[in-house]
């Protein structure tokens, strides 16, 4: 690291910029003097959109032309972890790194190992991220630049403000709207979660069905609807209705609309979801609880690409993408009698299978932050005071280590739960919820009653996690733990890990390191 190279890179942000040189000449001289200083190969600087979708602006081994046609989703890959965090995160070989998402690599032929993405941040204004990648010496960058890259973030920031640029603000009263179409956020940097996002701009590009796969809560529909927003060519809306919280005669109505005086409260004609999705998609979740007789005109709906409304002798066309989504294993119900073996044919052109909350724990602490923001933005909860709390060690901790059997909708209750009762800047396990901290017994039915407290499962689980980290990251040759690299690799902060590792007692340990 060369410290003639490092005061070159932040003399840029010390001289009097001229607004009237190109934001992509300064983008060059800046990443050019980055990769310099940081004995990186390539740089990247990645703007965020008003939609939370981060897209590339440039990039030192790719042309600005086709920069612009790469793109993360809202919380995608490791740049997407940095915006939602709001925070520098650093990893020494993303390729194999869970939070990694891979499509830009593939599509320039170029394998990510070390990279550092810092937030461009400037007080309450961000405005996306900058990378640096793959150190000249094949290792990871060295931890002092974790710090150097925070605050390149914040000046290149403050630049962009004195250019004139607004950025997205934070805090706001700004509304964050889950459903709005090219808008909807699956929060997560997990590989189980970024292979779902994966596969779902996939089964974008064609009309193939798609089945969803999942528990109660875990997030069909958003999977769904980011299908809808990546489509080629769909010019129609996304609807989406619930096939088990409707009895068969209004769900037959729902689906394939009626005529006038069909039935009582018939007063005038109306399109089924069916026709009414034309050009879009229709999401039919829970089609495992439909009834059989229902099953037979789906079916015959899904053949011949025609509906009969209830109550007309007159067919009616339409174009819909279909996904269908169930929280029950189908062809167990076919089995049973209680599922149409050839609908089953017509629903699974591809299969998504959404993870469970329990599968995907690196994802809560970026879950917690959102949903914190969410409840505030979306006026869910009214706070005494102006910024956002913070969740402390301990709160998180047992929301990481929690079994969530109603899974991220259950999460976000208990955050929101949290923030109406929350008197401080932080948020303590004294107000998450109660069910948190009861005994398994008391809040899972059919549980035996000698079930043992929440307190001593999270202690168990913590343990083998956290011993099995320190273990895969300890020094070559000696046995001692490397605590820093235990943490990078749990995905939490050292001081976090320390913190932990002293509450479930284990032992030896020393602050730093310790024997195995």
């Amino acid at each position: 690291m060369d410290q003639k190279d490092i005061e070159t890179l932040f003399d840029l942000f010390k001289e009097k910029q001229d607004t009237s040189v190109s934001q992509l000449d300064f983008d060059t001289l800046f990443c050019q003097r980055l990769v310099r200083a940081t004995s990186a190969q390539e740089a990247s600087i990645w703007e965020m959109g008003s939609d939370g979708r981060l897209t590339l602006q440039y990039g030192t081994n790719i042309s600005s032309d086709e920069a612009q046609r790469f793109s993360l989703m809202p919380g995608e890959g490791i740049s997407g972890a940095a915006v939602l965090s709001r925070k520098t995160v650093s990893v020494s070989d993303a390729w194999t790194d869970h939070q990694h998402s891979r499509h830009v690599d593939e599509a320039i032929q170029f394998r990510t190992r070390s990279m550092i993405s810092a937030p461009i941040l400037f007080k309450d204004r961000l405005y996306g991220v900058i990378n640096i990648l793959n150190h000249t010496t094949k290792d990871r960058f060295p931890v002092v630049w974790e710090g150097l890259m925070t605050a390149v973030g914040m000046l290149y920031a403050a630049l962009l403000i004195h250019r004139g640029k607004k950025g997205d603000k934070f805090p706001l009263t700004k509304k964050i709207t889950m459903a709005q179409p090219g808008k909807t956020i699956v929060v997560g940097v997990s590989r189980a979660i970024q292979d779902v996002l994966d596969l779902s701009m996939k089964a974008a590009r064609s009309k193939v069905p798609v089945l969803i796969y999942g528990e109660t809560g875990t997030g069909k529909e958003l999977a769904a609807r980011r299908i809808h927003e990546n489509m080629d060519h769909s010019t129609g809306q996304f609807f989406s209705i619930n096939c088990a919280a409707i009895n068969e005669t209004i769900l037959e109505s729902e689906l394939f609309g009626h005529v006038k005086g069909a039935f009582s409260g018939a007063s005038s004609n109306r399109k089924g979801k069916f026709v009414a999705a034309s050009g879009g998609t229709l999401f039919l979740d829970e089609i495992g609880e439909m009834s059989l007789s229902c099953q037979v005109k789906i079916l015959r709906a899904l053949q011949e690409k025609k509906v009969m409304p209830v109550g007309s002798d007159t067919e009616v066309a339409f174009d819909a993408r279909i996904i269908a989504a169930t929280n029950t294993n189908l062809e167990q119900l076919i089995r049973k009698g209680k599922f149409r073996q050839d609908l089953y044919f017509r629903l699974c052109g591809l299969e998504l299978h959404i993870p469970k909350l329990c599968d995907r724990r690196s994802d809560i602490p970026l879950l917690v932050d959102y949903f914190i923001q969410k409840g505030l933005f979306e006026k869910q909860v009214g706070m005494p005071h102006p910024l956002f709390p913070a969740i402390s060690p301990p709160a998180l901790d047992l929301l990481i280590n929690y079994p969530w059997p109603g899974n991220i909708r259950q999460l976000e209750q208990a955050i929101f739960a949290a923030l109406a009762i929350c008197d401080n800047q932080v948020i303590l396990v004294s107000d998450l919820p109660g069910w948190l901290t009861r005994p398994l017994h008391d809040r899972v039915p059919g549980n035996d009653s000698k079930s043992e407290p929440v307190q001593d499962i999270v202690a168990q689980s913590e343990k083998i996690r956290y011993v099995q980290a320190l273990n895969d990251t300890c020094y070559e040759g000696t046995g001692r733990w490397n605590v820093s690299a235990a943490a990078r690799l749990l995905n939490i902060p050292r001081k976090t890990l320390i913190y932990r590792i002293k509450k479930i007692q284990l032992s030896p340990y020393q602050t730093g390191t310790a024997n195995r």
